[in-house]
């Protein structure tokens, strides 16, 4: 499929281990739109030891 697309190149990495046992939900990076429209994948990791709720609640999202 990459033979359709000749100037993608690799933008980054994010090396993910299972060095942290206790984080059961991670974030691997975020899209930013940049302000000619275009979108930007920033390569960014965050573990949450609280899973998916603390992770949401983290983003603003009410949990019950």
């Amino acid at each position: 499929m990459l033979d359709k697309f000749p100037a993608l190149t690799e933008l980054g990495q994010l090396r993910v281990s299972d060095g942290r046992p206790h984080e059961t939900a991670l974030v691997l990076g975020s899209f930013r739109r940049r302000s000619n429209g275009d979108w930007d994948f920033v390569v960014g990791g965050k573990g949450y030891s609280g899973g998916l709720e603390e992770l949401l609640r983290d983003f603003g999202v009410e949990v019950d």
